[in-house]
């Protein structure tokens, strides 16, 4: 069996384009597309707090009308991602999708009128440089064209390729519930980790959207019922500047694809890990 045959295989049928961004040096308004900061609040609905009832902070806000992203159907309004500003900011390793002290919300209209006066008079709270928080400083995100991404062998979806691979280019089957370290020995998990560990040309460590994920450690979505997130709805990696995710880690919101297309943001399962 040719491991490096198989493994490059896998790398060429796995890469996927993402949505990718970049960081503008240009201050960003209320509304804009950021990280960190006042977020946008409409100042009717409730301003998302934690367990112990204090507001959370913005980590992204994506204005969909300035940086639409295509994985979603929704065209308009503003999608945000708040946690706590505490040692795990807000991440529940019992239970990813509780947002208990994390929050996805979805503006689906954009008040032009709402004043930053107004958005801390709801409870909002500017996170960016305090204690406990990932984001060191407010910046605006803009649009940085399409990216490719691997799939990486620590990913939900590798194991299932790789079956797929091996019976089309060798013959041999992979017993259902086998994976690749199941089935090759010492040597060829090797070729096919070192193969595969590696992201396809033209990538950036830069904030994306769709595509495939990034983990420092491994994909948690392979424990409990958390397969149902199958859709990179946004990453966020640390940035020497702006982001610090522990050390060096990186973030990503989930979410189930039939719901993203139908512009559904209720249910969606939040990471972060590091080195």
């Amino acid at each position: 069996m040719n491991t490096n045959e198989i493994a490059l295989e896998i790398k060429r049928r796995g890469t996927k384009p993402c949505a990718a961004f970049a960081f503008s040096d240009e201050p960003p308004t209320l509304t804009d597309s950021k990280i960190g900061g006042l977020p946008y609040w409409d100042g009717v609905t409730p301003y998302p707090t934690g367990k112990k009832d204090q507001p959370l902070a913005l980590v992204w806000q994506i204005n969909l009308e300035q940086t639409p992203l295509s994985i979603t159907s929704a065209k308009s309004g503003i999608l945000q991602l708040f946690v706590a500003a505490e040692t795990h900011f807000g991440l529940n390793y019992d239970n990813l999708s509780e947002q208990e002290n994390w929050r996805l919300v979805y503006h689906k209209n954009i008040d032009t009128a709402i004043t930053p006066a107004q958005v801390e008079a709801a409870g909002a709270t500017d996170g960016a440089g305090q204690a406990k928080f990932p984001i060191l400083k407010e910046a605006k995100l803009i649009a940085n064209g399409e990216m490719p991404t691997t799939l990486k062998f620590n990913t939900l979806g590798f194991d299932q390729l790789f079956a797929e691979v091996v019976r089309e280019l060798t013959g041999d089957e992979v017993a259902e519930g086998e994976t690749y370290l199941d089935f090759l020995d010492d040597d060829g998990i090797a070729a096919i980790e070192e193969i595969c560990a590696e992201q396809a040309d033209g990538y950036k460590k830069l904030p994306q959207s769709g595509g495939n994920p990034t983990f420092c450690q491994e994909d948690p979505r392979f424990n409990g019922d958390l397969e149902q997130f199958d859709t990179l709805l946004f990453q966020l990696p640390s940035d020497d500047k702006l982001v610090a995710w522990g050390d060096g880690g990186i973030s990503q919101v989930f979410i189930n694809k039939k719901n993203l297309e139908a512009g559904d943001f209720s249910s969606a399962m939040f990471n972060w890990d590091c080195y």
